[in-house]
């Protein structure tokens, strides 16, 4: 099996298609999705990243979106960004938005928290439901004395060059099968 991510002999990849039980000590964003790849980054100003997706009662779905933060993080760190990236699900699954939230304001004293809506349509989810749960969640923030500036962002399929970018690489990969 391949090395544990953290531990001694990994490689330097992650690679979000083997399943964590591939790995000795199990995917690096733990049970509760809250136990990121890395410690919180060091600056002054910290970025939150917030991956919102539904939340699935399989857990390889919910795992998924854990998986791609690991490696969306992983990514951003080699640049020395100030930023760290967590996932949550709207219902069904934990960690919640809440809980996500919480977490990046308080453990990694994140101070703008951007949400990211991992829909591929601009739908009821990504424009009503996400949008209401993240007010409900800050409101809640607020009242235990936690805030900072949290912002969504359009839901993940409307980029437009990238998405079709992506289903290139689809079409071509089922062609080489």
């Amino acid at each position: 099996a391949p090395a544990a991510p953290g531990s001694a002999g990994e490689s330097s990849d992650f690679d979000p298609l083997l399943s964590p039980t591939a790995y000795a000590d199990g995917p690096d964003a733990g049970p509760d999705g809250l136990d990121g790849p890395a410690a919180c980054p060091g600056t002054e100003e910290r970025v939150g990243i917030l991956l919102i997706d539904h939340g699935s009662r399989r857990p390889a779905s919910n795992e998924h979106i854990h998986n791609v933060a690991t490696v969306y993080e992983g990514s951003l760190r080699r640049d020395a960004s100030a930023k760290v990236v967590r996932a949550a699900h709207m219902e069904i699954a934990e960690p919640g938005i809440l809980v996500a939230l919480r977490d990046l304001i308080t453990h990694c004293r994140a101070t703008r928290v951007v949400c990211v809506p991992y829909f591929l349509s601009p739908g009821r989810h990504s424009t009503e439901d996400v949008p209401r749960l993240i007010s409900e969640a800050r409101d809640a923030l607020k009242g235990e004395g936690i805030e900072a500036e949290v912002v969504i962002s359009n839901a993940l399929g409307t980029a437009m060059p990238q998405m079709l970018g992506a289903i290139d690489v689809l079409v071509d990969g089922a062609l080489v099968k």
